[in-house]
This record gives C-alpha cells, structure tokens and sequence, in this order.
C-alpha cells in the first residue's frame, strides 16, 4: 500500500522578492504589514518573523496567543485583528505594546470603560458586512471623544482580487465617507 504526503517548503527568498515588488507600488509613506496569522498559515511563525523582519514595517495577527509570540520574536509593531474581549485582554495588549482593532461597539464599550491608551484601528463596515462599525456607530464613538488622533480607520475588501469589480468602487466611496465623519481640521 502507497502513503501519501505532502511537504510544502518555503522560500524566504521569493517571499521577500514580493514583497520588494509590492512595496515598489506603493507610497515610500506607506508602511508594509505582513499577516502572519494561523502560525504564518501553518509555515512556523517564529522563523517566518525572523527571515522577514527586516522587509516589513509590522506584523497582524489574530489571536492574543500568537501577538504574544510575535512580541517574543520582535520589537516591530503588531496588529491584533480580532479585537478584544475582555479587561485581561486590554492588559495584556497595553503590556506588550500590542495595537488592536476594534470592529464593534462592546468592544469601543470595554476601551472606553477601561480608559485604556491603547494603539486602535477602528473597522469600518464598508459592505462586506462580515465586521466593522456602521457609519451612524462611527460617528457616535466619534462623538463621544472615544477616537483619538493617532486611531486608523480600515476596512475589508470583498471583492479586492477582481480590480474592476464594481463592489470595490461603492466600499471605496462608504469609505471615504467615513473618513469624511472623523476627519482632523488641523
């Protein structure tokens, strides 16, 4: 009887050669986050940040457990995509410099009962209708003084891989109304 595996290999090499690529599309102000959620999709986290860290400007995760082993491997920045849950959750995130996104209001309730400083990217719902806040939730939050200058505001893409999909013209359009909502006159 055969047994089969299967073995896939990284190479560091051609991960950065894209990443050298995608960079060369963007702004030189922009910043480069590599998401190595899912243990680097099951390629080793820790060996994954090791090769990479010096390409990119920071790392996203999406549970507290893999942030932590991030922190441990790097000193860049990282992004916390789930969100939090709850005051140990903050804790931990403020002791380990770890920013997080907040995508609903419970989660603007804790850190606004919590009055906590901690680095947030705020969701907002531009139609894929999976998480992020509504404009009118957005706009409250901003009201009430919880955004501050340094939050970022983001959004996900739900049709990103097809460019000529009318979807991404309308999430674009939401997106900048939001923007509009909290935007600093300085």
């Amino acid at each position: 009887m055969t047994t089969y595996s299967a073995e896939l290999i990284v190479d560091s090499s051609k991960i950065i050669s894209n990443i050298s690529h995608l960079k060369s599309l963007i702004s030189s102000e922009s910043k480069f986050m590599f998401i190595v959620k899912s243990n680097a999709y099951g390629h080793s986290l820790k060996e994954i940040i090791k090769n990479l860290e010096s390409y990119v400007d920071a790392f996203g995760v999406v549970r507290m457990e893999e942030a932590i082993l991030v922190r441990e491997a790097t000193s860049k920045p990282i992004l916390l995509m789930q969100g939090i849950y709850t005051d140990h959750e903050i804790n931990i995130a403020r002791e380990n410099d770890i920013q997080v996104v907040i995508h609903n209001m419970s989660q603007f309730n804790l850190v606004g009962k919590n009055n906590n400083e901690l680095g947030l990217w705020i969701k907002i719902n531009t139609g894929m209708n999976r998480l992020g806040l509504s404009q009118e939730e957005l706009k409250a939050v901003y009201e009430k003084g919880m955004i501050s200058s340094d939050s970022v505001l983001m959004t996900h893409m739900a049709c990103a891989d097809d460019p000529d999909d009318p979807m991404n013209k309308m999430q674009i359009n939401n997106f900048e109304k939001a923007f509009n909502l909290v935007e600093r006159k300085t």
